[in-house]
């Protein structure tokens, strides 16, 4: 599943579990409804379909396929999937 920001130009893409950037490198990936960095830490968690942060804020949000900061500006979007992965990847990606 490919990650977009708002100009529409792939940043990412999901295979698996994994987070990936646009060269094919796995930044991250997803555990049940964590999100980890590549080195196993857990950088923050899916909450429904709000993004959280490790100390519980949040700082993104789904809304159908757009990937919103928590102002609620479209930061991008992603081509269908599931969406705690897709949040996960979308933000990790976008912000990093």
């Amino acid at each position: 599943m490919d990650i977009r920001n708002t100009g529409y130009s792939r940043v990412g893409y999901t295979e698996g579990d994994n987070i990936k950037d646009n060269f094919g490198t796995r930044i991250g990936w997803v555990e049940g409804n964590d999100i980890r960095n590549n080195y196993g830490s857990k950088i923050g968690y899916m909450d429904g379909n709000d993004i959280r942060n490790t100390s519980g804020n949040r700082v993104g949000y789904i809304d159908g396929n757009d990937i919103r900061n928590p102002s609620g500006s479209r930061v991008g979007y992603f081509d269908g999937g599931e969406k705690n992965l897709a949040g996960a990847a979308g933000l990790l990606l976008l912000l990093q």
